[in-house]
């Protein structure tokens, strides 16, 4: 379960994700800089599969991970499952040296037979694609072209649900698109009486754990992740605040496709 917002400018992308998490689930392990052939990806880590669900490297990409809810999948963490935990896409997309090569992986590698449902997004300065895993459907890539973009998952009241939460995210853009210490403000919405359905969720079982940002700048050249650890909406400062300088874009020009 998790909501998360993309904002792709001429100049920079905007990453933020919600992660939705049953409260029995391991603690998470807060954003560490990974470094390995050649090149460096940031990303908090769940200690319990040792995977993630959000991520960003420093050639640009980024990557965000959902899991989308089909019938006849647990909601809770299924212990007993023979697939793949859906954690350890991301971490394979973030280690190739071009975005090219992370967006080929996708199409032409990523095996979804191997995991759970899924929703994963995939945004680079050049390229930006939506794929989906659900349940006997093949994966199915789609380039993204709106500057703002929202995707919601719950495994409860799911339609519902996510048109609440579209219907919230339009009304926050409506309204001036307030941000908080970087954090579109829409991520710490909780309402009362509907907060099992509210971008910042809580239930009786499971809650929002964490909030991750990535934000690549092309005019600076540079990529900073921001973390916000069990995030109340009151939350004004990150937690944790690291950066990459961004490798391989011409950051001069200021633009990117």
């Amino acid at each position: 379960m998790c909501t998360v917002t993309i904002q792709k400018t001429p100049t920079s992308i905007l990453a933020t994700m919600n992660r939705d998490e049953a409260i029995s689930r391991a603690p998470e392990i807060a954003p560490e800089i990974h470094q390995e052939s050649g090149l460096s990806w940031i990303a908090p880590i769940d200690s319990e599969k040792g995977g993630t669900w959000m991520g960003v490297n420093d050639r640009g990409v980024v990557a965000c991970l959902l899991n989308a809810y089909q019938p006849g999948e647990s909601l809770l963490p299924d212990r007993t499952s023979t697939n793949k935990s859906r954690g350890e896409i991301i971490p394979k997309i973030l280690k190739h040296p071009t975005p090219e090569e992370s967006i080929s992986w996708v199409e032409h590698e990523l095996n979804p037979q191997d995991y759970p449902s899924f929703t994963l997004l995939v945004y680079s300065p050049e390229h930006s694609i939506c794929s989906s895993w659900l349940k006997g459907d093949f994966i199915v890539s789609e380039p993204i072209e709106e500057e703002w973009l929202l995707r919601s998952s719950s495994g409860w009241d799911s339609e519902d649900v996510a048109h609440w939460r579209e219907a919230i995210f339009h009304q926050w853009q409506e309204t001036g698109s307030e941000m908080v210490d970087h954090l579109p403000k829409f991520h710490l919405y909780q309402e009362e009486g509907y907060e099992a359905w509210s971008p910042l969720m809580l239930r009786d079982w499971s809650a929002t754990r964490s909030v991750t940002q990535a934000e690549i700048n092309v005019k600076s050249g540079t990529i900073d992740l921001r973390h916000w650890a069990h995030p109340k909406p009151d939350s004004r400062h990150s937690d944790s605040h690291l950066t990459l300088p961004l490798v391989g874009l011409e950051s001069s020009t200021g633009d990117i496709a």
